[in-house]
């Protein structure tokens, strides 16, 4: 599309010559779309090839942040046949919307065009738009009604949103564009951000493409919004210029506040990456910020953990002979086949048996427990009393480790499966806080060791140490004390810092990999500048010529890139940052985790600082160009 805009602006006089000299509209749709079909072609096959090369950069990436020194590799593999069927598909896409815009374009009014005036409306548009905007109400409806009675948060936020913008094709017909625009916008970010509220039941299940949702439909309004307040730019750009100082400002506003749709197409591309890209921040900072607690939540009041090889595991009594510890709580870990009530069948998840050792000083923390015990050691105590009681994660049974569509209750009842045989039936008391380290599910000593067997062995103890002592340095001296048991010893902060590093990798996987997207638009502003730089040729001759200076001319095209860089910067990670607080604050994503709102400041000014500079160096040399042109030369320039 907006490329299409770009064709119609710089070449439309040449189109209306062309058609008043007999060339028929069929060879105009033909001659545009069989020169976008080469350019999708050509653009396709050379996507695949650089998609290859950005993999290759990803698995490496990869292996630095999952595994620093190396020792696990990755292999690129590329399949011949989806390599193929890739670019096949990018060019057939592209080959699509060039025909579809080069009906569009092979449209225009001749008379128009050579007169480079707007295109008048004909009737057959007005009724084409008024049909297509009550099939849109007409779906938007449908898609709240499914929303709200299904319980499907992705459709009850998308459905009055469709039903929204959809409604502009018939208002504006008798409303004034302008204020109708602005409203329906704010409208649609009210509802955005105010549907969690107004419908809590069917928003319950909220998931990351909602918020993805919420993301596009944010976006899409904000940029109509500031499209349409143009009028503000003007007057301030008014206002610099009377008091002797902002010309360059007046001139820098003109071009992008003539082309609203070119303007906004820029805007909306800005503003969805730099959105996907403050929404992954702001989710990493919130995690890095979290550490300490989640280390508190996890560790039970102790300061280590250590695994040992169950076929040698070290035994309790040897761990509290060692001169900087003071307590010690053994567990036994292991795994055997669960089924949670929305497993068709079982499946291999971590069991974890304890005993009164493990309530030393209080025991980890729960974040959901039953309403009939008053404090969490309540809990823990009624779980070693009665042996049809367990405490699972929020996580219980999710394969992927992430977090589940469907979780656990307190109430809740799952099927345990022996490895030895044999099934037990057990009621979920509580929920856990945290599980950094894959405990898995909490149950008595006694239960653990009836499901288990023979493979129930204690491999896995709680270490307390004395005061002052340096957790991760006494971690490294229990490793080299005890190799012969095979023991694996860490803090608590140390492992869950290492998880959240992984975590922080993979966001920055992420976010390198939505920067090849921002370089993308960044690249579409720098051709919008240079074909900005053609179009006005001849009025920055005239301007030239009339008495403005040539840095006055430079200092108008980087204003302009600035004016579009930063409304798409504003905006993005303004709504970026709106929604993920939504996720914290009104979805099941962390399940029953408590987690604290927190702007990371410096990532976001880092996210908004380089699209900012890189677009200005962007526009420099077009501003440069600009500034360049000969007065004399520029009027005499026939387009």
């Amino acid at each position: 599309m907006g490329s299409e805009m770009c064709i119609r602006d710089r070449r439309k006089t040449e189109l209306g010559m062309m058609r008043a000299v007999g060339l028929r509209r069929s060879h105009l749709l033909r001659t545009f779309g069989l020169e976008g079909a080469i350019y999708s072609v050509v653009a396709a096959a050379i996507g695949a090839l650089l998609g290859v090369g950005v993999g290759w950069v990803l698995i490496k990436a990869t292996e630095y942040i999952f595994n620093g020194d190396e020792a696990l590799t990755f292999q690129l593999a590329v399949e011949p046949t989806a390599l193929i069927g890739g670019a096949v598909y990018g060019a057939l896409l592209g080959v699509i919307t060039v025909w579809l815009t080069s009906i569009r374009i092979s449209r225009l009014n001749v008379i128009s065009a050579i007169r480079d005036l707007p295109d008048p409306r004909t009737h057959g548009r007005r009724l084409g738009r008024v049909a297509l905007g009550i099939l849109g109400v007409v779906a938007g409806g449908l898609l709240t009604v499914a929303g709200l009675s299904g319980e499907s948060s992705a459709l009850t936020l998308l459905g009055p949103g469709v039903v929204l913008f959809s409604s502009l094709a018939l208002t504006l017909r008798f409303l004034p564009a302008r204020p109708t625009l602005i409203l329906t916008g704010l409208a649609v970010i009210i509802w955005g951000v105010a549907a969690f509220t107004v419908a809590p039941d069917a928003m319950e299940d909220a998931s990351e493409q909602t918020f993805l949702i919420q993301g596009v439909l944010m976006v899409g309004a904000a940029v109509v919004i500031l499209v349409q307040v143009d009028h503000l730019w003007v007057g301030l750009a008014r206002r610099l210029a009377d008091r002797g100082g902002g010309l360059s400002s007046r001139l820098a506003l003109a071009y992008p506040l003539a082309r609203r749709v070119r303007t906004g197409l820029l805007l909306a591309m800005f503003a969805m990456v730099l959105f996907v890209m403050t929404f992954l921040s702001v989710f990493d900072g919130i995690m890095r910020s979290q550490a300490e607690d989640f280390a508190e939540q996890q560790r039970a009041g102790f300061d280590l953990y250590v695994d040992s090889n169950p076929a040698n595991p070290v035994t309790s009594e040897r761990l509290s002979e060692q001169p900087e510890v003071t307590a010690v709580a053994a567990l036994t870990h292991g795994f055997a086949d669960m089924q949670a009530p929305w497993d068709e069948e079982p499946g291999w998840w971590a069991i974890t048996g304890f005993d009164e050792s493990l309530l030393t000083f209080g025991g980890p923390d729960l974040a959901a427990r039953d309403d009939g015990y008053a404090t969490d050691t309540e809990v823990y105590r009624a779980v070693l009393d009665d042996p049809s009681l367990a405490l699972v994660d929020d996580f219980f049974r999710e394969e992927d480790g992430g977090p589940s569509s469907v979780s656990m209750d307190v109430g809740d009842q799952f099927t345990v499966v022996s490895p030895t045989g044999g099934e037990r039936t057990m009621t979920v008391a509580g929920i856990l806080s945290q599980d950094w380290i894959y405990n898995g599910t909490f149950m008595s000593r006694e239960v653990v060791d009836e499901i288990m067997g023979p493979l129930a062995v204690e491999n896995r103890h709680y270490v307390s140490l004395t005061a002052g002592a340096d957790p991760s340095e006494v971690a490294t001296l229990l490793d080299g004390r005890m190799l012969e048991n095979g023991i694996s010893a860490s803090s608590f902060r140390d492992e869950i810092d290492r998880e959240l590093a992984e975590n922080s990798g993979f966001f920055n996987l992420m976010r390198g990999y939505l920067g090849i997207g921002l370089v993308i638009g960044i690249a579409g502003l720098g051709v919008v500048m240079v074909r900005a730089v053609r179009e006005r040729r001849r009025e920055i001759g005239m301007l030239r010529a009339m008495g403005v200076r040539a840095p006055t001319v430079r200092r108008a095209f980087m204003i302009e890139a600035g004016f579009l860089a930063v409304q798409g910067i504003v905006i993005g990670i303004g709504l970026g940052a709106i929604s993920a607080y939504q996720v914290l604050v009104n979805s099941t994503t962390f399940g029953e985790q408590t987690l604290d709102f927190a702007v990371p400041w410096t990532a976001l000014a880092v996210i908004g600082l380089i699209p900012l500079v890189v677009s200005l160096l962007a526009a420099a040399r077009p501003a440069n160009r600009a500034a360049a042109i000969r007065p004399a030369v520029a009027l005499r320039i026939a387009d």
